[in-house]
């Protein structure tokens, strides 16, 4: 991280500080009954949502608990105003006034007094280690009941005491004054209920995200708690013992592979597998991750959209609930539906055929490439595409996660999503035949857009019918470096090439429409040949994002080919699949 420091001429000099590993807010909860430690976490100084992760596991810890949070080095990075109010609040008396390099610990009563606090403050200048703390506290007589006496008798209730008296952190299901109800009441069919689509859960050993989703999954309308099935990668004590509350299908993974990436994949093979065996009579299945968040119409848009699959099988292998390009300035229109080349994310739906198609070709667990993007490449999708919303139906609810951290983290909470229980999609528009026509009308109507600066574009916005079209240079799918730039100066996903339609990208962009298209590779390129400049990446152009602060991330990183997976997977390269240089 950088920090200002003053010199002794009067200026400021930025300086570059190294931050231990382990830097930020350790919480450790405590049963007083038990002494027995029912939640330790580790809040990252680096997640720019520390403190909404922070605030948040705050409030869903049980009354009466004993509770300590510290910080090891530094908080300060992460800690933003809302949480150290919110801190206060608690009763911490020192949460406003911690500084850069501090030391600080607090002890209390979850619901009740503070037992002990203390500040360290760093007076020996911020290139310093902070010097030990001590605190000294003496524990209450505890006056809290351990089980809640509140709660009925018999049913699961008795799990329940017993999964409350050992773990933290889940809210309403541990409330003694207003309990969850878990599973919730059965939610009736609606109207746009087509067919039964089994849920395959995918969880490891973030229990608290995967309550979380879990409530979200079965109270919404029409979905059966006997169509979920939850798979968890590895003996994850806490989880298996949450499901068994929910009384859902449970199978456990043993983990493969080294690395994360080959971890997760071999985990997805394996619940894939274990879905198609169990369910046999299922045509379709839902593919979900723990640490989502689902739109309260996330269920009636599979549901609608699962004809889709029925009818454009041969040109269609999924429909996925998340869209990489929806911002607060690109996605309005909760009806409309877009045709993408692009791998599934965060929620999808495939049919068994995909599946039974698919799976015998998955890489093995020495293969460290991720499975999406494996699925992006023709070797598994052939010329299909996938369906997406233009407003996304899901987003990632996670700060801590393989791909969800740092400020990635961020950009997905700031996504927008549907907020009603029901919205009638527009599937006509999104049928191939339709769509196509749709989009070749709009490139008529496209009027060349001045991408010579790229960030100093000059959109007239909110204009009616308003059609802009750019070019990008693309030689090659993975040829992305041009677009990237555009799409950076747009504001809109920029790390890789992702969620096109044959290398045309369709973005709704305050109110009028912009296409890009990237030349020579998209299918499009002819129809838009002459049609104002094409946009190279060069070095003038990289080295303006660096001055203006920004990043290209992972610019200088070549992205998986179709013809890697091919080697990999030992199957057969014909010369005119070679990716041109």
């Amino acid at each position: 991280m950088t920090k200002n420091i003053a010199t002794s001429n009067g200026t400021s000099q930025e300086m570059l500080l190294t931050v231990p590993p382990y830097s930020g807010c350790h919480l450790h909860v405590v049963n007083p009954h038990t002494g027995i430690i029912t939640l330790s976490h580790y809040f990252n100084l680096q997640s720019p949502l520390l403190d909404l992760e922070l605030t948040s596991t705050l409030a869903d810890l049980r009354q009466g608990r004993l509770a300590l949070l510290n910080t090891y080095h530094d908080a300060t990075a992460g800690l933003e105003t809302r949480a150290r109010l919110l801190l206060q609040s608690h009763g911490s008396w020192a949460a406003p006034h911690i500084r850069f390099r501090d030391g600080w610990a607090w002890a209390w009563v979850v619901g009740g007094l503070t037992l002990a606090e203390a500040l360290m403050t760093n007076m020996d200048g911020i290139y310093t280690m902070t010097r030990p703390l001590h605190l000294q506290l003496t524990l209450p007589t505890h006056s809290a009941e351990r089980l809640c006496s509140s709660w009925p008798s018999g049913g699961g209730w008795e799990k329940r005491h017993y999964f409350c008296d050992l773990y933290d952190g889940y809210g309403d299901l541990c409330s003694c004054v207003t309990p969850a109800l878990v599973p919730p009441p059965p939610t009736l069919k609606q109207e746009w209920w087509r067919e039964n689509i089994t849920f395959i859960v995918l969880a490891a050993n973030r229990p608290r995200y995967l309550y979380r989703l879990l409530q979200q999954l079965l109270t919404q309308p029409g979905v059966s708690p006997d169509l979920v099935m939850v798979s968890v990668d590895g003996l994850q004590e806490e989880t298996i013992r949450l499901l068994e509350l929910f009384g859902l299908r449970c199978f456990i993974h043993t983990p493969e592979g080294t690395v994360t990436s080959a971890r997760i994949s071999r985990h997805l093979r394996f619940a894939l597998f274990k879905a198609l065996e169990t369910f046999e009579d299922v045509d379709k299945f839902i593919i979900l991750e723990e640490d989502l968040i689902l739109a309260p119409d996330f269920y009636s848009f599979m549901q609608q959209t699962s004809v889709l699959l029925e009818e454009e099988e041969d040109s269609l292998y999924g429909v996925s609930a998340f869209s990489h390009f929806g911002s607060s300035h690109t996605s309005s229109d909760l009806e409309r539906l877009q045709r993408v080349t692009s791998f599934p994310s965060c929620g999808w739906m495939t049919t068994r055929a995909f599946l039974t198609e698919t799976l015998p070709k998955w890489p093995p667990a020495y293969v460290t490439a991720d499975w999406d993007f494996w699925m992006e490449t023709e070797v598994v999708r052939g010329e299909r595409e996938l369906v997406l919303p233009e407003v996304s139906r899901t987003s990632h609810g996670g700060v801590s996660g393989s791909h969800s951290g740092g400020d990635l983290g961020r950009w997905y909470r700031d996504k927008p999503l549907s907020h009603l229980p029901h919205t009638r999609l527009n599937l006509t528009a999104v049928r191939r035949e339709t769509y196509e026509e749709n989009i070749l009308e709009e490139l008529k109507r496209a009027r060349p857009l001045n991408v010579s600066d790229p960030f100093r574009l000059v959109i007239p916005i909110n204009q009616s019918a308003g059609v802009w079209l750019a070019r990008v240079k693309m030689n090659y799918v993975e040829d992305s470096s041009a677009f990237r730039i555009l799409a950076q100066a747009l504001e809109v996903w920029h790390a890789d090439a992702r969620d096109h339609h044959f290398g045309l990208w369709r973005i709704p962009y305050q109110g009028v429409i912009i296409f890009i298209v990237g030349v020579p590779y998209s299918k499009y390129s002819s129809l838009v040949e002459g049609a104002g400049q094409v946009l190279h990446s060069t070095p003038a152009l990289h080295a303006a994002i660096l001055n203006k602060g920004l990043e290209l991330e992972n610019m200088s990183l070549e992205a998986h080919q179709s013809n890697d997976f091919r080697h990999i997977l030992s199957l057969d390269v014909e010369e005119s699949d070679e990716v041109p240089d």
